[in-house]
């Protein structure tokens, strides 16, 4: 994510004190002129307090992602699966080599969710270099895997 913030030469408060500056130097400075300086100031530091809450919000949010993809990159790589069947905990995992008990051959992501007492399992299938996305269930034997 990029921010394009403006210079502080282009900004309205600048240019707001560098007239006011000039007026001063000259002796013309008038209340009026302060006043409007002032109440800039104060706009400007409420827009910067709304901008740091926002900015605080957004970095709990990629904390949280962060902490989710970190979670899921422990598991994604897991290539030691050569039997569908045997993945024992929910995940997501890269299985390669046309593994036991995959919807066809080739290289898979799988999915794999299921309930803490085990009696249920959910699988979902991407092949990978194609579009394909294939579904199967276990209670207690494991479905015909069913395209999507």
């Amino acid at each position: 994510m990029t921010f394009n913030l403006p210079r502080v030469e282009d900004t309205e408060l600048f240019t707001w004190l560098r007239m006011l500056v000039e007026q001063i130097e000259l002796g013309t400075v008038d209340d009026e002129k302060v006043r409007k300086f002032t109440t800039a100031i104060a706009d400007l530091t409420d827009e910067l307090k709304a901008l740091r809450t926002e900015v605080m919000a957004i970095s709990a949010d990629l904390t949280v992602l962060s902490t989710g993809f970190t979670a899921l990159s422990s598991q994604f790589g897991q290539s030691s699966v050569t039997d569908l069947d045997d993945i024992a905990a929910t995940g997501l995992y890269y299985v390669g080599g046309s593994p036991a008990n995959a919807p066809a051959t080739g290289k898979w992501v799988i999915v794999h969710f299921q309930n803490e007492a085990e009696t249920y399992k959910e699988q979902l299938a991407i092949k990978i270099g194609g579009s394909a996305l294939y579904s199967r269930g276990y209670s207690s034997t494991w479905s015909q895997w069913a395209q999507i």
